[in-house]
């Protein structure tokens, strides 16, 4: 599948928003806890991952 000029624009953006939030999330977790919500998360989405 290849996206659009007008797709990967979105793509970036979203992309873009995304490493914001996770930067203000960090700064306000700090590194440990930033680290252990990853790893929850990632733990989640072995029952939440539709194409798992």
């Amino acid at each position: 599948m290849r996206l659009s000029r007008r797709g990967r624009e979105m793509a970036d953006h979203a992309n873009g928003i995304a490493r914001a939030v996770q930067d203000e999330w960090a700064a306000h977790l700090g590194p440990r806890r930033m680290r252990n919500l990853r790893e929850a998360l990632a733990a989640l989405r072995e029952i939440t991952d539709p194409y798992a």
